[in-house]
């Protein structure tokens, strides 16, 4: 299993090449969501991670590195995103392109906003909402 990066470049071959995938899981919509979302702040009312997953066979097999986006509900102002980065994670997040067109979102985008810029540059719902003993 690959899970670290040698550099930006091989990063973006591999995604330019299928063998690795941008991917996001919205954490509040998968089927262990009571589980993890209750131990999150409870501030968070939505949980997403975005990251560059390395593929065997077409199946993620470890990571590059992920980054979350939390959603906060502010009460009189809405939702606000909260984007955190670790430094593990930097590379994917720029040899993925996404950092940039997330910044360039209003201070108040909504989830919605967010999602379509994801979707644009490239990334796919890896979103698990059926879990592992599904028919």
């Amino acid at each position: 299993m690959k899970t670290k990066p040698d550099t930006l470049a091989s990063i973006r071959r591999d995604i330019a090449e299928g063998t690795a995938v941008c991917r996001y899981i919205k954490t509040e919509e998968a089927w262990y969501s009571k589980t993890t979302m209750a131990v999150a702040d409870p501030g968070v009312v939505k949980e997403w991670c975005i990251g560059v997953d390395v593929l065997r066979d077409g199946r993620p097999d470890g990571t590059y590195g992920e980054f979350m986006i939390l959603w906060y509900d502010l009460a009189s102002n809405g939702l606000t995103m909260r984007l955190g980065i670790f430094a593990d994670a930097f590379l994917a997040a720029r040899a993925a392109n996404i950092i940039e067109p997330l910044l360039e979102l209003p201070a108040d985008a909504t989830p919605e906003q967010v999602l379509a810029v994801l979707d644009r540059h490239g990334f796919v719902d890896a979103t698990d909402r059926k879990g592992p003993h599904a028919l």
